[in-house]
């Protein structure tokens, strides 16, 4: 019994934050919040190391510059392991330059999570300008 409330619970959970969830869908370097276009990507490419991000006027609004490092592999060599280990691991984070005002920022989310993020926090107003507190 205790077990069909707790599998019960769980489900609702899950259900309830499915319904709150934004689908995004990044389609020919456009971005899509529930099947509406959001923002527009230029320069996006795989290799690219920078990337800007426009307003639907494709006004530039944000350049993403992405950087990577290497550091200390987090965790400890197993012993009786026979896989190879590595003592680094490679690090990436973007920096999020605002050209309107002077913001700048880091963050280790993908492309796709970004975009989610600054539609939760609408960075953007309706027209398409930076929302200075929300930023």
């Amino acid at each position: 019994m205790k077990t069909i409330k707790t599998t019960l619970f769980i489900g609702i959970l899950l259900l309830a934050f499915s319904a709150n969830a934004q689908k995004v869908k990044i389609k020919k370097d456009i971005a899509y919040v529930n099947k509406v276009e959001y923002l527009k990507f230029d320069d996006c490419g795989t290799f690219s190391a920078s990337c800007t991000i426009m307003n639907l006027d494709e006004d530039d609004v944000i350049v993403l510059q992405y950087q990577s490092f290497d550091k200390p592999s987090p965790s400890p060599r197993n012993p009786k392991s026979k896989a190879p280990y590595q003592s680094m691991v490679k690090e990436n984070y973007a920096e999020l330059r605002f050209l309107d005002i002077d913001l700048e920022c880091e963050v280790q989310l993908s492309r796709k999570k970004l975009i989610k993020a600054l539609y939760k926090s609408e960075v953007f107003n309706k027209d398409g300008s930076v929302n200075q507190e929300n930023a």
